[in-house]
C-alpha cells in the first residue's frame, strides 16, 4: 500500500470513527440546494403550481476510498382548490459515507398551508413527519491503532464494537418551516419575485446513541432566500406577449447552523434559451476548521409538452482548501420532471394574468401555462 493512499484511508477512516462514537453522521449537504427544496424548507411545498419530481445525486470527495455519496428522491404537488391548502410532499434521502460503513436513510411525508397577506404577499407553513434509520458496520471499520507505517494495516484493534442489535438507530424525526414569498408592484415590463424563509430540524431532538450513551441529534437551523429577476426583453422578432426572449436571474443564499458548525452558500443562477448558467460560493466550518469551495452548475431545460418539462443540471465543487488533492472534487446531478397544470384534485385553471408572462424558471420565453407571480418558482 503506497504512503499516500495509507493517509488517505488513514484520515477517512478516522473521520468515519470519530463520527460513529459520537452517534451522528453528517448533515445531508447539496450544492445544488435550490433544487431540493423539500429536504430543506417543507415550507416550500406546494408553492410553485403544479407538480415536481426530482432526482439527485452527489458524489462527494471522489478520490477517497469507498463512497462518500447521497441519493434523494422528492415529490411535491400544489393544491388551489382547498382553501388553505400549500400542497403535498413525499421524500426518500439515503447517504453513505465510506465502503459502507455508515448509512443513513430518510423517509418523510410532509404537508404546507398557504396563507395570503395581501395580493402580492403569501405565506406557507409546512412541516415533515421522517422515519430514519443510521447504521454502521463496526466489522469494515479500521482504527488508528491497526496501522503500522511500513506495512498498513496489520494490528487487532483495543476497540469493544457494541452488542448485537446496536449497529443501528431508528427514530422519528420532523421538520417544521416557514417562507415568505413577494413582489413589488412595477409597472416596468421585467418583474421581480423574492422568497425568504426558515426551518427548524430535528425539533425535538431524537436520541441517536449507537453505544447506549446519552445522545441527541441537535436542533438545525436553516436560513435562505432568493431574489428572481425576470428580463422580458422586446425585439424584432416578438413573441404572442409582444417580447423576444426572457432571461432569468436569480440571486440566492442559504444558511445552516447546528451545535458548533455552520454551512452556508451564496451565489447566482441564469436561464436563457433553455440553458442554465450558475456560480456559487461555499462555505463550511466546525470550530476553528473551515474549507471553501467554487460551484459551477450547468443545465439544460426540455419541454416535453405545453405544460411539461424536464430539467438536467450539473454541478462541480472546486474546492479551496489544501486537502483537495486528497479528497478530490465533489459532483452532483439533478433530473427534474415538472408538470404545471397538475393538482390533488383537478386541474389548474393557471391564474391566468395577461400582464405577466411566467411559468416556472427555465420554462421558456414563450408556451406554458400564464401564471401570477407568487406562482413563479425561484429557480
Amino acid at each position: 500500500m503506497s504512503c499516500k493512499r495509507k493517509i488517505t484511508k488513514l484520515v477517512g477512516m478516522t473521520l468515519l470513527v470519530m463520527i460513529s462514537l459520537q452517534g451522528r453522521t453528517q448533515e445531508t449537504v447539496f450544492s445544488q440546494y435550490y433544487n431540493n427544496p423539500v429536504l430543506y424548507n417543507p415550507g416550500l411545498i406546494g408553492a410553485d403550481l403544479g407538480m415536481k419530481v426530482r432526482f439527485q445525486y452527489r458524489d462527494q470527495w471522489s478520490n477517497l476510498p469507498g463512497n462518500f455519496n447521497t441519493i434523494n428522491f422528492n415529490m411535491d404537488i400544489a393544491e388551489r382548490n382547498i382553501p388553505g391548502s400549500g400542497g403535498l410532499a413525499v421524500m426518500f434521502n439515503r447517504k453513505q459515507e465510506g465502503q459502507g460503513f455508515l448509512e443513513k436513510t430518510v423517509l418523510g411525508i410532509g404537508t404546507s398551508v398557504r396563507i395570503p397577506l395581501q395580493e402580492n404577499i403569501v405565506t406557507h407553513l409546512g412541516f415533515m413527519g421522517s422515519f430514519v434509520e443510521q447504521k454502521v458496520n463496526w466489522s469494515n471499520l479500521v482504527f488508528s491503532d491497526q496501522f503500522d507505517q511500513r506495512y498498513g494495516d496489520i494490528f487487532p484493534t483495543a476497540f469493544t464494537p457494541p452488542a448485537s442489535g446496536q449497529g443501528a438507530v431508528r427514530y422519528p424525526d420532523i421538520v417544521i418551516g416557514n417562507i415568505i414569498r413577494f413582489f413589488p408592484y412595477a409597472y416596468s415590463v421585467d418583474k421581480i419575485i423574492g422568497t425568504l424563509g426558515f426551518a427548524v430540524h430535528h425539533t425535538l431532538e431524537p436520541e441517536d446513541s449507537y453505544l447506549g450513551l446519552e445522545s441527541r441529534v441537535p436542533r438545525k437551523y436553516v436560513a435562505h432566500g432568493n431574489m428572481m429577476w425576470i428580463n422580458q426583453q422586446a425585439g424584432n422578432s416578438r413573441n404572442s406577449e409582444g417580447f423576444s426572449g426572457i432571461t432569468k436571474y436569480d440571486f440566492g443564499f442559504l444558511f445552516e447552523s447546528w451545535q458548533k458548525r455552520s454551512n452556508y452558500a451564496v451565489g447566482v443562477n441564469v436561464m436563457r434559451s433553455n440553458l442554465y448558467l450558475g456560480t456559487w460560493f461555499r462555505g463550511e466550518s466546525y470550530g476553528e476548521l473551515s474549507s471553501n469551495a467554487i460551484v459551477f452548475m450547468l443545465g439544460l431545460n426540455y419541454s416535453m409538452a405545453d405544460n411539461a418539462t424536464m430539467k438536467i443540471m450539473y454541478s462541480y465543487d472546486w474546492d479551496l482548501n489544501e486537502l483537495v488533492s486528497i479528497s478530490g472534487p465533489t459532483h452532483e446531478i439533478t433530473l427534474i420532471f415538472q408538470m404545471d397544470d397538475v393538482m390533488m384534485f383537478g386541474k389548474s385553471d393557471g391564474f391566468r394574468d395577461r400582464s405577466y408572462n411566467g411559468g416556472s424558471f427555465g420554462s421558456g420565453s414563450s408556451g406554458g401555462i400564464i401564471q401570477q407571480p407568487l406562482e413563479c418558482s425561484p429557480f
